[in-house]
Formats: structure tokens, sequence, C-alpha cells
């Protein structure tokens, strides 16, 4: 009985201990967010970019757990992030944003060779009308995540993914592991651009293709899926 008591204190100690340093996103992004502007604003050897400051917030999110929450597909399933039992890869994404747009056939592509080793979630702040006009360009397979009302604070987008109204640009993608922490995090996407649509006739300014658009974009993001599915 005695040694099972000690036993019975070492696994509370172990579990106890293992709680005070398993830190939420939510919580860790607000830290991170704060640790971004402070550099921005007071250490002046350090003028953050855009770019800068979101892999400042980025690098700071990652090994955060993400919280658990229930939501509601387009097909009308209600479905726990924890009960799926793969890593996860979510994508946030919106109809006005065009790098967002850009990156379907990507996310597509990737659905089509890894599914069966994570599940693939986006989430939108659209709502179920508005994302039923392009819902079609995905992947029928993938569950896509609508806003529960009209507005972007009706979005799991919003609710999950920000804090005191800041959230890092769309589109965003999240690669998380089976036990829910944040591997790594991706912002933002390239899109097809042709500078003479705009009267640019710099040649320093490139013309990306769609093609090319679409390879950049695979390339971006499957060296991390593969990190994610080896945990490495």
């Amino acid at each position: 009985m005695k040694k099972i008591l000690i036993l019975l204190v070492v696994i509370n100690h172990t579990l106890f201990a293992y709680a005070q340093d398993k830190q939420f996103f939510s919580a860790r992004m607000k830290d991170c967010f704060a640790k971004a502007d402070t550099i921005k604003k007071y250490d002046h050897s350090k003028k953050l970019s855009r770019g800068d400051y979101s892999d400042t917030v980025c690098n700071c999110i990652k090994g955060a757990y993400i919280e658990d929450f229930k939501f509601t597909t387009t097909h009308s399933d209600t479905i726990s992030l924890y009960s799926l039992t793969k890593p996860v890869l979510i994508f946030l994404f919106a109809s006005f944003c065009s790098p967002c747009m850009a990156e379907i056939p990507a996310i597509n592509y990737l659905f089509n060779k890894y599914s069966s080793d994570i599940d693939f979630i986006g989430i939108t702040c659209d709502n179920q009308d508005k994302l039923k006009e392009y819902r079609n360009k995905y992947n029928s397979k993938i569950i896509l995540v609508p806003s529960q009302g009209d507005g972007i604070k009706q979005s799991w987008l919003y609710r999950i993914f920000s804090v005191n109204g800041k959230a890092l640009a769309i589109p965003t993608v999240y690669f998380i592991t089976k036990d829910k922490s944040i591997k790594d995090i991706l912002e933002g996407a390239e899109e097809e651009f042709h500078p003479q649509q705009y009267g640019i006739t710099d040649p320093k300014v490139k013309e990306i293709t769609k093609a090319a658009a679409d390879s950049a974009n695979i390339a971006t993001i499957e060296p991390l899926i593969q990190r994610l599915i080896n945990n490495k």
C-alpha cells in the first residue's frame, strides 16, 4: 500500500508539473504580440518590418497548445478538434483575400497527397451562404468551417485565432501535432501577378504566372507537412 501511495504522489506531481509547463495558444499569442510590440516600439536597433513582426510572433507561438473547440462544417457536422487523432493542418482564409484564393490549388494538391496522414481543416470568416459560392473550388472532402453569423467576430477564425483584436494576416496555416501543440506556422501565399496589367514597366518587377504561384505555394507548405508527419 505504501508503494502504491508513493507512486500516486509521483504521478500527481508529474502531471501537475506538466500542466504548469503547458501553455495554451490564446495566452501564448497574447504574450507574443506584446513581445513583438515591445521590440517594435522600444528596441530601435531592430527595425521590424511587417514580415519581421509576423516572424517574431510566429516563432514565439510555436510549441503552444491549441485549445479544444467544436465547430460546424459546411456539411452541418459538428466536430471537436480534440476528437481528431491525426496531426492537423488548419488553414485560415476568406473570399476577399486574393492570396487565400490563390492558395486553393496548393491546398487541394497537398490534400490529395497527404490526407491519409493528416486532417485538413479550412476556417473562414465567410458565412455559409458566401462559402457556398466557391465551395466547389476546394476538394469536397476537405473540412471547411464557415462563420456562424454574418460578422467576422462570429467565426472561429476570430474567436480562436485572434486575441484583443490582433491576429496574423490571412492566409495563415497552422501545423498541429497529434497532441495538439503547434509545430509550425506559415503566413501568406504567392499569387499570380502580371505587372503590365498595372502599367508597371520596371524589369526588376517580375511576372508570376499561375503555375509558378501554385508551385511556390506547394513548395512552401509541403516541407512543413512532412516535418509534421515525421514530428521532426
